[in-house]
């Protein structure tokens, strides 16, 4: 048996979550590429982000073969869902579900980002404020029912 048959999977898998991917036709050099990709999409912030890397990666291998191009979407996929879920629950935290609009909690965290800048940069930082009135039965009456 070759070194690469018998080499451990870059992430075991999950129980119950089907077969270890097979990284049969895959070199040395592939393997660390795919090491390499898997670490560095653990700091990605976005899907964006997620995906620039996969596609720089997918780049500088050169085309590599269909086998390579197989792995790396294999290892990139989890992650991009992963950021989807992470992004869209981060939405519904922070949007109300009615309008769309931002709420309280994202104003209150953008706020202190903002503040800590201007104060970091010795800038002056000016705040305005809406009060719809009678927001609330407007909400009421168009509110979901």
């Amino acid at each position: 048996m070759s070194p690469m048959q018998d080499a451990a999977p870059l992430h075991p898998p999950a129980e119950g979550s089907g077969p270890a991917p097979d990284h049969a036709g895959l070199t040395a050099g592939d393997l660390a590429l795919l090491w390499r990709l898997a670490r560095r999409l653990q700091t990605c912030e976005t899907v964006a982000a997620a995906e620039a890397l996969a596609a720089d990666v997918a780049t500088s291998s050169g085309g590599g073969s269909p086998v390579l191009a197989r792995a790396i979407a294999a290892t990139v996929a989890p992650a991009v869902a992963g950021l989807r879920e992470r992004e869209q629950l981060r939405s519904l935290v922070i949007r109300d579900p009615l309008t769309g609009l931002y709420n309280r909690r994202f104003m209150e965290e953008e706020l202190a980002r903002h503040l800590m800048h201007a104060r970091r940069a010795r800038l002056p930082l000016a705040v305005a404020m809406l009060d719809l009135a009678h927001f609330r039965d407007y909400n009421a009456r168009h509110g979901p029912h």
